[in-house]
């Protein structure tokens, strides 16, 4: 039991010391280690805040076919400018979705976390290539969902979300939305709808 209180008291002042030093870095402002996962909301993934609206084609399971589909869609930088959290909503239905996208700059990768009405809740890890970045849902099988950013210029964007398993193994389109600016342009962007260059 002695032991017990003495390790316990060396922790309370473990922990006490470092709470003094949290609260220092902040009153000086000096920064502590950086985050274990090293997440930023980069430029590329800043350039998409703000609200949007999307219209496009969204696959109907039940006959295979694709229908029309629109949807409103924000992206607002949180948890410090770790995350960019997305909100979407569709006018005409009772669709809502819910994600969180962030850089993983230690690693050198986009992560993507989705969850939505239809019952569908992933994690989308992939790259950058060019003006897209290019996402995959997997499993111990190998990649299920393939999703497309493309960043046509700042007030466009184009998503294509693919399933892996099609017939005969072909990619079946699932989404095919374009969105434009509903608002939210940030100052140091251009408005003459120029390709984006990163």
């Amino acid at each position: 039991m002695k032991r017990f209180l003495v390790s316990l008291s060396i922790l309370c002042v473990c922990s006490s010391f470092l709470g003094v030093q949290a609260k220092k870095q902040m009153m000086d402002g000096t920064q502590g280690p950086p985050s274990f996962m090293s997440n930023t909301v980069n430029d590329v993934l800043q350039s998409l805040t703000g609200d949007w609206t999307g219209t496009g084609t969204m696959m109907d399971m039940k006959t295979q076919q694709p229908m029309p589909w629109s949807e409103q869609v924000s992206f607002k930088p949180v948890l410090d400018n770790k995350f960019l959290h997305i909100d979407s909503t569709s006018p005409t239905s009772t669709f809502a979705g819910k994600g969180f996208m962030t850089y993983n700059a230690q690693e050198g990768k986009y992560i993507f976390y989705w969850f939505d009405t239809m019952g569908f809740g992933g994690k989308f890890e992939g790259m950058k290539t060019g003006n897209m970045i290019m996402l995959e849902h997997r499993d111990m099988k190998g990649p299920k969902l393939k999703l497309t950013f493309t960043l046509d210029n700042p007030n466009q964007y184009h998503m294509l979300m693919q399933s892996m398993m099609g017939h005969l193994g072909k990619p079946m389109t699932l989404v095919d939305v374009t969105y434009t600016r509903a608002s939210g342009m940030m100052n140091n962007q251009n408005t003459n709808n120029a390709p984006m260059k990163y």
